[in-house]
């Protein structure tokens, strides 16, 4: 599209691409760090056992 009408059309898919873009890394964030607080808590309630070292001959 030639002219204003090109210009417009062209700032408001940029304006909207980088919207879109920003929303996906808010709720990539939102989940990783979720994902995080969750295995942090899980992991808190594991035990390791302690065995002893054998070597291989």
């Amino acid at each position: 599209m030639p002219g204003r009408a090109g210009e417009a059309l062209a700032t408001a898919a940029r304006e909207a691409f980088t919207h879109g873009m920003q929303a996906a890394a808010i709720a990539a964030t939102v989940l990783l760090l979720g994902a995080a607080v969750l295995a942090s808590v899980t992991l808190r309630r594991v035990r390791v056992r302690e065995t002893e070292a054998t070597e291989c001959e």
